[in-house]
């Protein structure tokens, strides 16, 4: 989907948003992961053609012209080089490698800069009890995961960073945040 076919906010959506960011700002604990599905509606394209007729990376590429992972990632730097661990599933017997999109949280920048802030944190903050659920998100956990992103961090995660001492790349710095 195009953001131009998206359509605008009514007063109905308004207020959902409004209920849901009031009950992230009263709420003890809050989890979003986000990944697969959502990304399209990032601008990041399906690999398949989906269901509302975007057409698919492989329906616009030859396949074979990215039959390695380098060149893949060259070519589409929002994923990255990684590997599926030997027994992530019965079948996968050896490490395999593979390419990722790594998991991310998606926020519009007039979300105030204090919970944009106070997300990352958490986030960052709290892997071992991450881990508990998911022993290798310390793995996906990292600053540096999201440096070929071409896609700018919300000022208040930039704040996180600065403060933890992350030597952040330009590219992901919003204009209203350099």
């Amino acid at each position: 989907m195009s953001h131009s076919s998206i359509p605008p906010l009514g007063p109905e959506l308004g207020e959902l948003i409004s209920a849901a960011a009031l009950r992230i700002r009263k709420a003890r604990r809050t989890v979003a992961l986000t990944g697969a599905g959502l990304s399209v509606e990032s601008g990041i394209p399906p690999f398949q053609p989906g269901l509302s007729g975007e057409m698919g990376l492989w329906g616009r590429y030859d396949p074979m012209e990215y039959a390695t992972i380098d060149a893949f990632v060259k070519k589409f730097p929002y994923f990255a080089k990684g590997v599926l661990p030997a027994g992530s599933y019965k079948s996968v017997k050896v490490d395999m490698p593979t390419v990722v999109v790594w998991m991310y949280f998606t926020a519009n920048k007039s979300m105030p800069d204090s919970l944009a802030y106070e997300i990352t944190k958490a986030s960052f903050d709290h892997v071992d009890y991450l881990k508990s659920g998911l022993p290798s998100w310390d793995k996906y956990m990292k600053a540096e995961n999201m440096f070929g992103s071409p896609v700018p961090l919300h000022r208040g995660a930039v704040q996180y960073y600065r403060e933890k001492g992350v030597k952040l790349p330009a590219s992901l710095i919003p204009p209203e945040g350099k």
